[in-house]
This record gives C-alpha cells, sequence and structure tokens, in this order.
C-alpha cells in the first residue's frame, strides 16, 4: 500500500481527495493543513510520497520543498498549481518536484490524474532505489573480494575493473585509463613466466563467445594466479562481453604443494616402516616357531623329568619299606624289649619319612604336600601302633591350607612324629583319658608348629633339652636343622612350640 502526506490548505479538497485515493486506489492518506503541521508528522511517520498546494499561508508549497531537499530529505514532491502559474511549476521542478498537477477541471479526471501520477513516481523512485542499491553493492562487492575483477565489452573496451585487479598485476594508471583491454593485456604479459601461452589462451577465448575456462597461471615473481572466465549474455541471449576473475593461490598452491610433499614423504616412511614392521614380523614369526619348538622339547623334557622324579619317589618308599620290613625281620629274632622298643620306633620314623615320598608319588604336584594331610596321617598311624583309642584319647587338628616343600616336610614329620609318640607312650598312663592337639600357624614370616597334651606334663627338674631320650634329641637336632626355635611350656599338661621362619616362593 502507498502512503500519502497531503498538504492543502481547503478542507473541502482535503477530504474529497483523500475519499477518492483510499477508497478508488487503495492509497492510505494523511493529511496537513499547512507545512508546519506537515513537518510535524513527517517527524514520527514515513510516507512514499508528498502532495502539496503550492498557495499556504505562512509557507507556501515551493518554500515547503525547498525546506525538505536542503534536510536531505529527499522523498517524492508532487505540487498543486492553478492554471496559469507556469513559472510556479518552473520553480517547483527546480526546487526538486517531481511532477505538477494543474487544479481545476473535471474532479473525477483531477483525482485519476493524481492517482496515476502517484504510481508512477513512487514506482520509478522504488525502482532508482533499487538501482542505485544493486549498483552499490555490486561496486561493493567488487572492491572488498580477494578477486582481481575485469569486465570487457565485445568490442574491447574495459567496462569495469577493481582495485584488487590493479594492484594485482601493478598496472600504471595512464594504462588502465585508457578503457582498452589490449593495452591492459600488453602490460601483463611483461610479468609471465609463460606469455606465449597466456597470449594464445587469449585469443581462443575470445574467438569462442561461450567458452568458460579456468586456467593456473604462473608469474615471474613467483606468484601463481587463478583465472576464471565466463562470458556476460542477457535472459535474451545477446553477447555484451566477457569478465574475467583473477585470485591469488600462491600461498594455496605451496601449501598444497607442501602438503603433497609431506604426503610423499609420509607415504615413504609408512612403506620404510611396513617393510621393517614385515622384517620384524617375520622374525617375530621365527622366534614363535622356535619358542614353540623350544616350548614343545621343555614340556616333553619336563614330563620326562616328572616321570622320573615320580619313579624316584616310588622307589625311595619302596626301599624305606624295604628297610623297615628287615628291620621287622631282624626283630622277631631280639628278645630284649629295650632293643624291640628302639626297632619300632626307628620303623616309625622310616615310615613318617616314607610317607612324604608317598604321598609326592601320589601328588599332581611334585615340589609341595599339604601339611595337615600329611600331619593327620602321620598321627593317626601313631595312635593305630599304639593301639591308642581314639575315643580314650582325642586328637584335635587344626592346620588349614598350608603346603609345605619336602625339605620341611620331613623334619616336620620326624618331630610330630617324636613328640607325639612320647605323649601316647608317657602323657596318659593307666589309660587315662586325654586329648593331643597338633595346629600349625603361618604368616608373613613364620610358621608355627604346636604339639600339645593334657596329660601328667614333664618334670619340672627335668632337663628335656639335655635329655639321654633319642626322641628329643632328635626333636631338637631337627629345629636347628630348619633354622628355629622349640619352647616347652609344662602348665596343665604338656604344650611344644616349634617356630621357624616361612619360606618366601
Amino acid at each position: 500500500m502507498i502512503s500519502v502526506l497531503y498538504v492543502d490548505d481547503e478542507p473541502s479538497l482535503l477530504d474529497s481527495t483523500k475519499i477518492s485515493l483510499e477508497k478508488k486506489h487503495g492509497f492510505s492518506v494523511d493529511t496537513a493543513r499547512s507545512a508546519n503541521d506537515a513537518l510535524k508528522l513527517l517527524k514520527t511517520h514515513e510516507y512514499d510520497i508528498i502532495i502539496s498546494d503550492y498557495q499556504m499561508p505562512d509557507m507556501d508549497g515551493i518554500e515547503f520543498l525547498k525546506l525538505l531537499r536542503s534536510s536531505g530529505n529527499t522523498i517524492p514532491f508532487i505540487i498543486f498549481t492553478g492554471r496559469g502559474r507556469e513559472e510556479v511549476v518552473v520553480d517547483a521542478l527546480n526546487a526538486g518536484a517531481d511532477s505538477y498537477i494543474v487544479k481545476g477541471g473535471d474532479p473525477r479526471v483531477l483525482f485519476l490524474d493524481l492517482a496515476q501520477k502517484i504510481e508512477q513516481i513512487v514506482i520509478r523512485r522504488k525502482m532508482e532505489w533499487e538501482l542505485r542499491y544493486s549498483n552499490t553493492l555490486l561496486s561493493t562487492q567488487q572492491e572488498v573480494t580477494l578477486d582481481g575483477i575485469l569486465v570487457v565489452s565485445d568490442d574491447g573496451t574495459i567496462i569495469s575493473y577493481n582495485r584488487q585487479f590493479v594492484d594485482m598485476w601493478g598496472l600504471p594508471q595512464e594504462i588502465i585509463a585508457t578503457k582498452s583491454s589490449e593495452r591492459v593485456i600488453q602490460s601483463m604479459l611483461h610479468k609471465l613466466s609463460d606469455p606465449v601461452t597466456f597470449r594464445v589462451r587469449m585469443k581462443h577465448l575470445l574467438d569462442h563467445r561461450d567458452a568458460i575456462s579456468r586456467d593456473e597461471i604462473p608469474l615471474l615473481d613467483g606468484r601463481t594466479l587463478d583465472r576464471y572466465t565466463a562470458p556476460m549474455a542477457g535472459p535474451d541471449g545477446p553477447y555484451y562481453g566477457r569478465i574475467w576473475y583473477f585470485r591469488d593461490t600462491t600461498e594455496q598452491k605451496r601449501a598444497k604443494d607442501a602438503l603433497i610433499s609431506a604426503r610423499n614423504e609420509l607415504e615413504q616412511k609408512v612403506t620404510e616402516r611396513t617393510a621393517e614392521l614385515n622384517r620384524i614380523n617375520e622374525s617375530l614369526t621365527a622366534e614363535i616357531a622356535l619358542r614353540r619348538s623350544v616350548e614343545k622339547t621343555l614340556t616333553v623334557s619336563l614330563h620326562e623329568k616328572e616321570v622320573l622324579l615320580r619313579e624316584v619317589h616310588h622307589r625311595v618308599k619302596n626301599n624305606l619299606q624295604i628297610i623297615t620290613s628287615l628291620l621287622n625281620l631282624q626283630s622277631r629274632h631280639i628278645h630284649d624289649e629295650n632293643v624291640l622298643a628302639a626297632i619300632k620306633e626307628s620303623q616309625n620314623r622310616i615310615r613318617t619319612i616314607s610317607i612324604v615320598h608317598e604321598k609326592l608319588y601320589r601328588s599332581h604336584n611334585l615340589s609341595d604336600i599339604d601339611l595337615e594331610d600329611y600331619l593327620r596321617f602321620i598321627v593317626t598311624n601313631l595312635f593305630h601302633f599304639y593301639g591308642v583309642d581314639q575315643v580314650t584319647v582325642l586328637l584335635d587338628v587344626n592346620i588349614k591350607d598350608i603346603t609345605v616343600d619336602i625339605n620341611r616336610a620331613i623334619p616336620l614329620g620326624l618331630i610330630v612324629n617324636e613328640l607325639v609318640t612320647n605323649a601316647l607312650k608317657y602323657a596318659f598312663p593307666d589309660s587315662r583319658n586325654g586329648c593331643i592337639t597338633l595346629a600349625v600357624q603361618s604368616d608373613d614370616s613364620a610358621l608355627t608348629l604346636i604339639v600339645g597334651d593334657n596329660g601328667i606334663g614333664i618334670p619340672e627338674h627335668l632337663d628335656w633339652k639335655n635329655t639321654a631320650s633319642l626322641g628329643l634329641q632328635l626333636v631338637i637336632m631337627l629345629v636347628e636343622q630348619l633354622d628355629g626355635n622349640i619352647e616347652l611350656t609344662r602348665n596343665q599338661g604338656t604344650v611344644y612350640t616349634v617356630t621357624m621362619p616361612k619360606i618366601v616362593k
């Protein structure tokens, strides 16, 4: 909708003109009865056009127009004047009026003429503004772009160029001022690494109007320009000329060349590294094959050694049993009870050693044995040997998840054999009831063996470490062999505590 400000001191004409323009032509019309009233409206409203009467009190229409133009306001302006006032029309046009209307005659014709002029002037002013905007936008775009732009007409005349083009090619002002594309090209040829090819390419493009081209142009100063050109043709097909774009791609080309060089270098390194990895892989494959062969050999060897070791344990056990049997045969010809007792005790000691080899022979682990199972087996055999009913003498074993190697198993077994034998022989005379306790405790640094009973105990005056008993002497010797120490507690029975350093595997 076109907005109109109509200024006139005649109320009847104001009203009729407003009604006609709004109802018949769809305009939006504000009215003012003086130039001063109109100036007030212009401070708060925007209009597409002003219609002003010439003759008005205080300030006539031309003075109003001049005031607007002097303030920089370029709004379209139509002046109303009476017949025979041509000098007013001339003054109005000279002051910047866009058109005039002569009052009088048929009002319908007057209002129709006025409406047509309003539409023509507003549309023309809008088109002028859009053209001016487009030209300004195009000019601004040409100047702010990084591209050098040259526009040449069909006859070789330079139509347009920008500052970037002149600076890029270092063109003298007197050359570019000639508007001659030929002279500009001649000046450009002196800066090219290959002027002949450039010239041939230019001629080809000028001879082929529809051609679109993009080329890379090397310069003598080391720069590289990217050139793009296309024809200018109107929507209906006429040829107007050709536009050329030049962009300095020196840094991009250097970066691209550096990237290509780096990529080639990287590919070379990757190739070398791949070859090296292949060599390493081949070496590793050979090493793995060798290790597998060695592992297979070691497995076979280990299996053979395991079989041999089991056979050794088995033969040692058998030999110890043979010794036990020989002692048993020998005891049949001995009638001295003391000697017979000594032989029996020796048989128990040999049996204790034999048990270790028996358990290692039957175990999956040829280096360690379960201490609880081993010691419980020894003590149970002693109970049977001495004919002790376990209902009469209880056995309390407290050993959990402790294993020892053969070097400790045999001494520990012999110590338990001697101490439990003494308890069974002397702690419960006259078939007394009692309890024998066997416990082993382990911490981070020590292994503790406890063998005790609640029998009659050892007399206080007896020096148990210097006794003539072979069993206790053997116990003390075995404790020293284990780098341990042994203590005796005589409170409510007899308790031996053997402490030895723990072997950390």
